[in-house]
């Protein structure tokens, strides 16, 4: 039912506030950030839906449906627009990152409109028109840049009203910012494919997130040469809105996704359409392997558009494409990134994991013989944390807007709240700062003034600096976790269970490591357990039923491979079967 009075939606911060009126806001990210507080005692703010986390799960089921109904439909529209004759696996390597993420940052904000027009009885909305070519991206990667923007949510969230028949009144914006596009330099590569001789290299080996030294001897293992391998930029160009909008011919029953079809032709990175003839034209001047059997990478699927037109071309010729897990996040039942990378390659290289399929399992490519020097009088603990965003992110277990922020932030008070005072002095707090504005670290820094606090990147890896701690505490189930139980240093984790959804296959593993007391879900019980084991913690850790737990888990999910000349010889051994 309806609310009896009317209210004022306030989406943005560019929306007209009323403070005489009721204002319903779509999160508290609008506000002062402090809880309960708005300007007016009249406001209410809308309780975000996958607060729920089984919401949260049958909507990522549906989000996952239709991006398979998408993906499959579109297919047929880029063959034609670029006069190409790919199939689904490869036009889903080129724009498949782009396409997942912008169906569920469409959808969240589409169900958060829809649940605020059903529970409330809405004034005329302020909404927005922008440009038709405001937020088209010039690749993946832009288009990255330019959710991080509040104009993008803004005109998302006034298409959505659009097209749901809210009742509106619309002003023009002019939207206007940095984007930064590398000059064109293909005039280079053009030189160097002339001064070069053809590379026959069987193997292609790109952005392995292993270490240099590795990679350079893993060339020598598969008896090839090493290339410095170029690239290219593309310019700015023109858009042609006329056959962009074929993509509105495509339709369907469910309001969702015909409005993602409707949206595509102003959300299309160019590099899938108008320049995508100019990056397959420039792909002859790279020095990469004209035809190889094999195309490895950890990351470059994702953003780096030249390299998958490459893979795509090559797989139709037949070279075998492999991923290599470079992440935890297949881990979780949330990250849709697992279950697309799985379609696009032909084998999956884990770092331990031996699931039926396209899985080969290897060894953590992070830490890779590497050892953890322990000064003689380790002392206090070690903890982690991260300043996620406020409003609406990435589709993952962690913290992804400022309710969930809040019951992280408030799960770490806690936990600090309990410890003894002379392990409270010699606790140091690690932390990954984001886009936002401290909202843990002030309030941390304000009520526990005896921590040392120091800031990081991604890296400067946990384990590096684990020699000083008696005990590492983790505060997300995150790599940083699995690298440290790999190494088979004192660690914990301490989260909240609306941060932990593990997929089904992988759950007795991580089981093992809930029964052996590695990972709580209650943080003052976790502060118990510092404060009573803090001091022989090497004794509790060493323990056989808890060694067990955990070779247990680290032998499935994620080996350390200490050696590494043995790493290397593994890895070319797995290599060089599949090439046979």
């Amino acid at each position: 039912m309806k609310s009896e009075k009317n209210y004022n939606l306030i989406f943005s911060k560019r929306n007209k506030y009323f403070n005489k009126q009721k204002n319903i806001l779509i999160g508290r990210w609008l506000t002062n950030y402090e809880k309960n507080k708005t300007e007016n005692i009249k406001d209410e703010i809308y309780e975000y839906h996958w607060l729920d986390k089984k919401k949260k799960l049958k909507d990522s089921k549906y989000i996952k449906k239709v991006y398979l109904r998408i993906i499959k439909n579109v297919v047929k529209i880029l063959n034609r627009l670029n006069n190409k004759r790919y199939n689904k696996r490869q036009w889903e390597l080129i724009i498949g990152h782009f396409l997942h993420h912008f169906i569920f940052f469409s959808y969240d904000r589409w169900k958060t409109i829809c649940n605020i027009n059903n529970k409330y009885k809405l004034n005329k909305i302020d909404t927005f028109i922008y440009n038709n070519d405001d937020f088209i991206p010039h690749d993946t990667e832009d288009f990255f840049d330019l959710l991080k923007t509040e104009d993008w949510d803004n005109w998302i969230i006034s298409e959505i009203i659009t097209i749901q028949n809210i009742n509106s009144k619309k002003r023009k914006i002019n939207f206007k910012r940095k984007q930064i596009i590398k000059k064109n330099n293909t005039f280079k590569d053009k030189l160097l494919k002339h001064i070069s001789s053809d590379n026959k290299a069987k193997y292609f080996l790109k952005n392995l997130g292993l270490p240099k030294k590795f990679i350079l001897n893993l060339h020598f293992k598969l008896n090839q040469t090493v290339h410095f391998y170029n690239s290219f930029n593309i310019d700015k160009c023109k858009k042609n809105f006329k056959n962009r909008k074929t993509f509105r011919t495509l339709s369907s029953s469910d309001k969702f996704e015909d409005f993602i079809y409707k949206t595509l032709p102003f959300i299309l990175p160019t590099s899938f359409f108008e320049n995508f003839k100019i990056i397959e034209k420039n792909l002859k001047f790279l020095n990469w392997p004209q035809n190889p059997r094999i195309i490895i990478t950890a990351y470059d699927h994702y953003l780096n558009e030249i390299f998958k037109v490459y893979t795509a071309e090559k797989i139709k010729k037949g070279s075998k494409f492999f991923i290599l897990q470079h992440g935890h996040q297949g881990h979780t039942k949330f990250c849709l990134t697992n279950s697309y990378e799985k379609r696009l390659c032909d084998k999956y290289f884990t770092w331990g994991n031996k699931s039926k399929g396209k899985d080969i399992p290897l060894f953590i490519t992070t830490n890779i013989n590497k050892t953890i020097n322990k000064i003689e009088n380790q002392e206090g603990i070690l903890i982690s944390f991260t300043e996620f965003t406020l409003s609406p992110w990435k589709q993952q277990d962690f913290p992804r807007e400022i309710e969930t922020n809040e019951m992280y932030k408030t799960s770490i008070i806690n936990f600090f709240d309990l410890l003894n005072k002379n392990i409270l002095k010699k606790t140091t707090a690690k932390y990954y700062s984001n886009r936002n504005k401290n909202f843990i670290l002030k309030d941390l820094k304000k009520k526990f003034t005896q921590i040392k606090y120091f800031e990081t990147n991604k890296i400067k890896r946990g384990y590096e600096i684990s020699g000083k701690y008696k005990l590492l505490v983790e505060t997300t189930n995150s790599t940083g976790f699995i690298e440290s139980l790999s190494m088979n240093i004192p660690v914990i984790l301490v989260t909240k269970k609306d941060f932990f959804t593990i997929n089904d296959e992988y759950k007795k593993y991580y089981n093992a490591l809930i029964k052996a007391n590695l990972i709580f879900f209650d943080s003052n019980r976790a502060a118990k357990f510092v404060n009573s084991n803090l001091n022989d913690i090497e004794k509790w850790w060493s323990d056989k039923k808890r060694q067990k737990a955990i070779n247990f888990f680290c032998t499935n999910m994620c080996r350390h491979e200490k050696n590494f000349s043995n790493g290397l010889n593994l890895m070319t051994q797995k290599i060089k079967k599949l090439n046979s």
